[in-house]
């Protein structure tokens, strides 16, 4: 480890979106211009729509305007890209809701390297899933994708209203291994969910354990910080535990919702983590 060749005992890192709880960086992009969020980027949530008893989809809305419509966003952007194996199939599932899509294309989901603004145009990115138009409750948008024989990592994969206007929201995304034999396996996709602040993820703070347990083999002491303070859907939340454009509050009273989410991230932290002496603090 370069640090401990270099006497280097002490350091500080930001888990951000290796947070089993909540995603501040948004694992989610968009070529187009949406509003930042201070020094992180556009959240590009909503608590307009809903499914279940979630409280926040992603949306996406066509035509695209500064900072209120982006008509497509990505993953693989803002994280590492998603590790796959060679010559297999990957099942794409998209639970989405649109209202009032209409033109020549429609909702539909595609794959491809950095395809900019031009991704809401036909011919741009190769299209995996069907068309979706109209007016739509929430339903699963299906594609699939086949690796080559030496492909270890997708491309990035958008969902897009292509050629067409109208609204269309995302509330999680899957993708999954498929098996010659038609089953699937579990999920390999990290923040696979809109709704962040409802569970906490296996998959992304993986990379936050590697580096604890390699500190911790090399005499290496972290300090952590465990929230982005300018987090989203920690300031949208009130204190009755519900979406409001005017009442959230990343501080809340130990009688909310929100505190007793910070309680069991928390608790979860000490699970992970309290093994390690790397861990000052």
């Amino acid at each position: 480890m370069a640090w401990a060749d270099n006497n280097v005992n002490f350091g500080r890192f930001w888990l951000s979106s290796a947070s089993p709880l909540n995603d501040p960086w948004s694992s989610w992009a968009t070529h187009h211009s949406m509003e930042n969020k201070g020094y992180m980027p556009p959240p590009l949530l909503t608590s307009g729509q809903k499914f279940g008893n979630g409280q926040f989809p992603y949306r996406i809305a066509a035509p695209a305007i500064d900072n209120v419509n982006t008509p497509a966003i990505f993953r693989g952007f803002w994280e590492q890209p998603v590790a796959v194996q060679p010559s297999s199939t990957y099942r794409i599932t998209a639970r989405v809701k649109t209202i009032d899509v209409t033109g020549i294309g429609g909702l539909v989901l595609k794959t491809g390297t950095w395809l900019g603004t031009d991704v809401i145009n036909s011919g741009v990115g190769t299209v995996i899933s069907p068309y979706a138009t109209g007016d739509n409750q929430w339903f699963y948008l299906v594609g699939e994708i086949s690796t080559h024989s030496s492909q270890n990592n997708l491309d990035y994969i958008y969902l897009v209203l292509e050629n067409s206007t109208g609204e269309a929201f995302l509330d999680q995304m899957s993708i999954q291994k498929l098996n010659p034999e038609g089953s699937l396996l579990q999920n390999i996709l990290p923040k696979w969910n809109a709704n962040s602040h409802m569970y906490l993820d296996p998959i992304k703070p993986k990379e936050a354990d590697y580096m604890i347990e390699a500190a911790n083999n090399q005499g290496i002491h972290y300090k952590i910080v465990i929230h982005e303070k300018g987090d989203f859907i920690k300031n949208t939340l009130n204190i009755a535990g519900f979406p409001s454009s005017t009442h959230g509050n990343f501080d809340q009273p130990p009688s909310s919702p929100l505190h007793r989410l910070y309680q069991y991230y928390l608790r979860n932290l000490i699970t992970r983590w309290g093994y390690a002496n790397s861990v000052h603090s």
